[in-house]
């Protein structure tokens, strides 16, 4: 029982009293997953309503004299969004054992370069042959 009060006590101290109202403005904390298959906002579905956790969300009161700048990003039905690579960064050899993997370092659209996620080469080219046809392979 003492056990499960003191857990109680940490739990709850992580916890904030929040309450949104249909019609509020919030701030929706969203990370995009990191690979080839790449989703934005990824939600679960219910009611024909989008329902996010509320710890994704912070409320938000308008202010005129904010200035938030942001890009539309388009969702589709169920509320991913699949985001494009723009190009190549760099290109590595990474050595797993005895065995050499071909990477990519990408710079996908919407994100910056500090934020670009290093990726398959043989699955880039297999989604995205594009980003590879205008670059040269140096060759030893």
């Amino acid at each position: 029982m003492v056990v499960q009060s003191r857990q109680k006590s940490n739990a709850n101290l992580h916890c904030r009293e929040v309450e949104f109202e249909v019609g509020d403005y919030v701030f929706l904390k969203v990370t995009p997953m990191r690979s080839v298959m790449r989703c934005g906002v990824k939600a679960q579905l219910g009611h024909g309503h989008n329902v996010f956790h509320v710890s994704m969300m912070s409320k938000y009161t308008p202010d005129p004299s904010d200035i938030i700048e942001y890009e539309a990003i388009p969702l589709q039905e169920d509320v991913t969004c699949e985001e494009q690579p723009i190009r190549i960064l760099v290109r590595e050899l990474k050595v797993l054992r005895n065995r050499e993997i071909p990477i990519v370092k990408v710079l996908w659209q919407n994100h910056r370069e500090d934020e670009a996620t290093w990726e398959s080469k043989s699955k880039m080219y297999e989604k995205y042959p594009h980003l590879f046809n205008f670059q040269l392979e140096l060759v030893l």
